[in-house]
């Protein structure tokens, strides 16, 4: 007899893709560009990397 089983879901992730946090070579990628941007004035003073 055949039985078809439903897959453990995770509970926390109800979306169709989960959200995964940026690699640390990414963000730096990232800080970098952000402080270019700031250097050439194209950014206000002000605006925060966060």
């Amino acid at each position: 007899m055949r039985r078809s089983v439903k897959p453990i879901r995770n509970h926390v992730c109800t979306h169709a893709f989960c959200r995964v946090p940026l690699s640390p070579d990414a963000i730096a990628q990232l800080y970098a560009r952000f402080m270019e941007l700031k250097e050439k004035r194209r950014l206000p003073k002000s605006m925060t990397f966060d």
